[in-house]
């Protein structure tokens, strides 16, 4: 297949020439209708030959998103849904869906949307699930191996797209399989996780019935310091105050008196 770009204020145009090109059903249907996940397509006679102009808007091609960005599960999970989109789309205009061209250069992203549109040409028939196998496979280096999620559904269509059998539900499938094992372990994880946080909540606890005992012992002690320190003290004043008393109540001799008691 021949393309070429072009670019105008209006849009980013992949443009496909061929002197095959001719008015067909399906030719009329993604001219004439705003097809779900298809590029918008226009005809124009150039030279008496027909050229099909797709517009790519400002979209992102795949193959620059891949060579810009790590891929991670949302990624890849969001590939697999517009391509079930696509064939509902695809269905309903009675279009074949081999006659979507798959390569990253020609599949577009709109990452804040998460929506991907492909191009269709009625002139060139390939095989669908061939191209998103080696999609799937270009991707693998970009992908976030750190994440056991993106490895997990990523390798997972991998193993389902070498089936002979493989149909876009088979590729749904694995991404419920993979989130119904994501949530297991979310529970699971969860579980455990709240298991920790009582344990650590009634270590602290334990810490902190035992620093208070500290703290109401130190506290009984001080107490008993001051107490003790007080009852000394009113034992003392006590003494002084008997003695002082006690001398008070000695006898008091005049001087006339001495002599009786020295017997002169």
């Amino acid at each position: 297949m021949d393309f070429s770009f072009y670019d105008d204020f209006s849009g980013h145009y992949i443009i496909y020439s061929d002197e095959k090109i001719k008015d067909n059903y399906e030719l009329n249907m993604i001219k004439n209708n705003k097809i779900e996940h298809l590029l918008t397509t226009t005809v124009k006679r150039m030279d008496s030959e027909l050229e099909i102009y797709y517009n790519s808007l400002s979209m992102s091609s795949c193959s620059d998103y891949i060579k810009s960005n790590k891929i991670e599960y949302e990624h890849v999970k969001v590939f697999v849904e517009n391509i079930k989109k696509l064939c509902e789309s695809l269905e309903e205009y009675l279009l074949n869906i081999n006659h979507v061209v798959i390569d990253e250069k020609l599949i577009f992203i709109d990452e804040e949307k998460r929506y991907i549109e492909f191009l269709y040409n009625p002139f060139e028939i390939g095989d669908f699930t061939e191209g998103i196998k080696q999609i799937i496979s270009s991707i693998l280096p970009s992908i976030n191996h750190d994440d056991q999620a993106t490895v997990l559904l990523t390798y997972g269509l991998m193993e389902a797209l070498e089936e002979q059998s493989v149909t876009v539900e088979s590729l749904c499938a694995v991404v419920k399989s993979v989130e119904e094992e994501l949530r297991i372990k979310n529970i699971n994880k969860a579980y455990y996780d709240d298991l920790i946080v009582d344990n650590t909540s009634q270590n602290l606890q334990s810490e902190e019935i035992e620093a208070d005992g500290k703290k109401y012992a130190e506290r009984r002690i001080r107490i008993k310091e001051v107490v003790t320190g007080k009852i000394e003290e009113l034992i003392r004043k006590e003494k002084r105050t008997h003695n002082k008393k006690k001398y008070k109540e000695r006898p008091v001799y005049q001087i006339e008196d001495m002599s009786k008691i020295s017997g002169k």
